[in-house]
């Protein structure tokens, strides 16, 4: 068979597994649900008393990047540790739903999931992109409800990331307007503005990618995180205006000025164990936007992962499942 045969045979292949676990890969629980929200939970091959996880995923995309294929998913890697592991997935927000904002999210739907979690042990609070910016705004708003705090390419001082910044200000991106025309913000118009931060590179994706198609593992690798990154859902528009006003544009958490139902929310109240991971090439969450969170919590303990890789691709696939899985699962032990 010809290279360029292989290729369509594997990019037919991949697409139809991608297709497949368009839901996540592993079977789960629904533990409770609360509008858009539930809680999935997944349980461990063994039960040996492990403190479980509760993995907070962003609210701008589907909860499944953390589960998508069987072989190198993050929760059936924990799962297979005998790891208790709950989701907390903000599901696909609808017209009724555009009032919710950070309390919701935080002071009920998370704070319910920690609460469930850790029943009998405290959980490990792990959170992904902008889900890691909620658990950690959760670490300091309760600081002696949980293990420990993870954080995976996730901002807290978001005035590092220039070009997103730039890209969001009032006069070319009236968020308020946008949001008053549809209610909640499109998750098209979400993932149309991550490609215009570098449109070439965007246009010029598969034409790079097509070339290593004749790999049956990078095509199937390639297909999934494809999928996942066209898999928009709909953001509550009172939560994005909040997003892109208190955290992009006045950077008020790094601040210590962002607010919780009144309360103000200081990082240096964080007193828990912390492990901070970045890509070196993530141009989404620059390293120092994350490492922020080192430098303004109090706690004893605080570790830094750099991968190679950027937003996306260092954290999910074969690689981090032999390299960054193990190291985390080693340092939560």
């Amino acid at each position: 068979m010809s290279k360029w045969a292989q290729s369509f045979t594997n990019f037919a292949s991949a697409t139809m597994n991608a297709l497949e676990h368009v839901d996540g890969a592993t079977p789960c629980d629904i533990v409770w649900s609360s509008g858009p929200s539930s809680l999935r939970y997944y349980k461990p091959e063994q039960d040996v008393g492990a403190h479980p996880i509760v993995l907070v995923m962003p609210f701008i995309n589907r909860f499944r990047l953390a589960d998508l294929e069987p072989k190198y998913s993050l929760i059936r890697y924990f799962i297979r540790q005998n790891r208790p592991v709950y989701i907390v997935d903000w599901g696909e927000p609808r017209r009724i739903d555009a009032g919710l904002d950070f309390e919701d999210f935080i002071l009920k739907t998370m704070k319910r999931a920690v609460k469930t979690a850790s029943e009998e042990k405290k959980a490990h609070l792990m959170g992904i992109c902008l889900g890691g910016t909620l658990a950690s705004i959760f670490a300091a708003r309760f600081p002696d409800s949980i293990q420990s705090l993870v954080t995976i390419v996730a901002p807290v001082d978001f005035h590092p990331m220039k070009e997103m910044v730039n890209w969001v200000q009032e006069d070319h991106f009236p968020v308020g307007d946008i949001t008053a025309a549809f209610g909640n913000m499109p998750g098209r118009m979400i993932s149309s503005g991550f490609d215009q931060l570098k449109p070439l590179q965007s246009a010029l994706k598969w034409q790079k990618s097509w070339k290593h198609f004749a790999d049956e593992d990078y095509a199937e690798q390639f297909m999934v995180i494809e999928s996942w990154n066209k898999d928009n859902v709909n953001v509550p528009g009172a939560a994005y205006r909040r997003l892109i006003c208190d955290l992009y544009r006045d950077n008020k958490l790094a601040q210590g000025k962002f607010k919780l139902a009144s309360k103000t929310i200081e990082l240096k109240s964080i007193t828990a164990p912390i492990l901070v991971i970045t890509g070196k090439r993530d141009q989404i969450c620059r390293p120092e936007a994350a490492t922020a969170l080192i430098e303004q919590a109090s706690s004893e303990r605080s570790d830094h992962i750099s991968l190679k890789g950027g937003h996306v691709a260092s954290i999910v696939g074969p690689k981090a499942y032999e390299s960054l899985y193990p190291q985390m699962e080693e340092w939560m032990d």
